[in-house]
């Protein structure tokens, strides 16, 4: 294009060179008169079609720029959203079958149960859009996943929070501690003789721990993908550069998850 154009131009020139000099002045033009003009309108023509097709294509460019990130973030954000809307079947099953126990044994007590489950996908439909919530909001919801947990494990779980009333207001990811609880829960033993202990606290840095010791159900089990893990890793990374911090000994397990203000 860049060369039809100059091409083109100097076509132009020459023309209207031969129309002024022969057609309306009527005095013969030489060969050294068109190399000069040529040369002239070289130095001239070249830069201004350059520049044109210069801004021409940082225009262009721009734009594809522009449509390239719009798509990036259209599709993180359809990612996200399906992060935000994953629900453990396992737990949902699990509860079910811990309901229908109840219901035969306890009507009361299974009453209860359904008002904190409800209470539980309540919180999940209200806020499984958001992108982060109060750690205040995240652990009063987690009161009624607490109250679930101890009726389907008894004195084989223990959870223990302690956490500053002043950080309340700090954010974290949605379900972010409910799915770390859920992961240590599915990945231990757990029973009266050796029970699961849970540890919710805040530590230096900004950051929330979600601590358990480690009893796993088998080297199998160990190896198994903790998906809600991953589910809470890559939301972070959509949202922060600060990273979820996992450690892992022969006796703990632990995974640190950034405050936010």
């Amino acid at each position: 294009q860049l060369a039809i154009s100059v091409v083109f131009s100097l076509a132009i020139v020459n023309i209207t060179y031969y129309v002024l000099k022969e057609v309306l002045l009527g005095s013969p033009s030489q060969a050294r008169q068109y190399i000069i003009l040529n040369l002239y309108g070289l130095l001239l023509i070249l830069p201004v079609i350059t520049i044109n097709f210069g801004m021409f294509f940082m225009s262009a460019w721009k734009k594809s720029l522009d449509y390239s990130e719009k798509l990036e973030r259209e599709n993180l954000e359809s990612k996200l959203a399906a992060l935000q809307s994953h629900i453990d079947p396992h737990f949902l099953f699990n509860s079910m079958n811990i309901l229908s126990s109840l219901i035969e044994k306890d009507s009361k007590s299974a009453i209860e149960y359904l008002e904190n489950f409800s209470d539980i996908y309540r919180y999940i439909l209200d806020y499984k859009g958001s992108e982060l919530v109060s750690l205040g909001t995240e652990l009063k919801a987690l009161e009624s996943y607490f109250h679930i947990l101890e009726k389907r494990y008894a004195s084989g779980l223990i959870i223990d929070i302690r956490i500053h009333e002043n950080l309340y207001n700090k954010n974290i990811l949605p379900l972010g501690i409910q799915m770390l609880v859920e992961n240590a829960v599915k990945h231990n033993i757990t029973s009266e003789k050796s029970p699961l202990t849970i540890e919710i606290r805040n530590i230096e840095g900004n950051y929330l721990e979600v601590k358990n010791n480690l009893q796993i159900r088998s080297k199998k089990n160990d190896t198994m993908d903790h998906t809600g893990l991953k589910n809470i890793v890559t939301r972070y990374e959509y949202l922060v550069d600060d990273p979820v911090k996992i450690i892992k000994d022969e006796k703990d397990f632990i995974v640190q998850l950034p405050m936010l203000d």
